[in-house]
Parts: C-alpha cells; sequence; structure tokens
C-alpha cells in the first residue's frame, strides 16, 4: 500500500504516469472517491504515459472508451470505464469480461462498487481518492485484491 498527497491536477496526473510506466498488460485499476476528487485526472496521466496523443474525458454516457496503445512492447489498449451510471451489479458492458481477461490490455474503471460482482473474481489494483482541501488530494493504491492475479502474461488463481 502507499498512499500520496498531490497538490494539483499535474502532481496527480505524474503520480498516475508513474504507475502506468510500470504496466506490462493484464493490469486492472480501479478508481474509487467521490465525484470531483481527481479520478479523470488521474486517468488522463495514466493515458498520456501510455502515448495515447487522445482527450480523455469521462466516459459516462457511453460507460467505456478504448483507445489503442501502439507505443508499448506488450500493451495494446487500454480500457476506461466509468460505471456511475450503471446501476450497483447491474449488467456491464458485454466486452468488459474479455477486457478484464485480456493480458495485453490495461483497465482503469471508476466507480468500481458498481460493477463489484463481476470484479469478485478479478485481481486488481484499488487506487482510492480523498479531497483533503480544495487542488488536494490523498490517493491511497492497494495492490492485488480479489481472488485472481496475473502472473507472467497470463491471470491465474492466487494459491
Amino acid at each position: 500500500m502507499s498512499v500520496s498527497i498531490t497538490q494539483s491536477a499535474k502532481e496527480t496526473q505524474k503520480l498516475a504516469a508513474k504507475l502506468a510506466q510500470n504496466c506490462r498488460g493484464g493490469e486492472v485499476f480501479c478508481l474509487s472517491g467521490e465525484l470531483g476528487a481527481g479520478k479523470t485526472t488521474f486517468v488522463q496521466g495514466f493515458a498520456k504515459a501510455l502515448g495515447i496523443a487522445a482527450a480523455i474525458t469521462s466516459p459516462t454516457f457511453v460507460l467505456e472508451k478504448i483507445y489503442p496503445i501502439r507505443t508499448h512492447s506488450t500493451v495494446t489498449r487500454l480500457v476506461h470505464v466509468d460505471a456511475y451510471r450503471i446501476g450497483t451489479d447491474a449488467t456491464p458492458p458485454l466486452d468488459l469480461t474479455d477486457h478484464l481477461n485480456d493480458p495485453h490490455t490495461i483497465v482503469l474503471i471508476e466507480w468500481p462498487d458498481h460493477l463489484s460482482s463481476l470484479l469478485q473474481n478479478v485481481e486488481y489494483n484499488n487506487v482510492t481518492f480523498r479531497v483533503v482541501d480544495p487542488g488536494e488530494r490523498e490517493i491511497e493504491i492497494k495492490e492485488y485484491y480479489g481472488q485472481w492475479r496475473v502472473a507472467a502474461g497470463k491471470r491465474s488463481h492466487r494459491a
């Protein structure tokens, strides 16, 4: 577990970029926090670090956006999901399960509590955002929740 304090959107993006640079594919990040806490800002920094030049906005109304990655040796796509408009434990986008099981994809999910039944068998990194003051965020990163893990480029059950 690690806890960081960021003083601006730019610092939040830098933290995300540092995390993205260590990814090899197959990672899932669940982003939790109140509205305006910095989840989409975090995704923007993460995507930029992976070479995505497109403007990153929250996919609230389309549920997910898929961004191809051409500059990484093992990651070919970033999937950004915003489950805010999905009812708790409602049916997720049909292809999300495929993305969660793809060792060449990184998935970032805002409002993951709305997809808890889908995530119960997925190992993920939990990133929690707390507003400390205007402009200041506490970001806590906990690794590997759930029953499954990514090992050697494929998913395996945790012993």
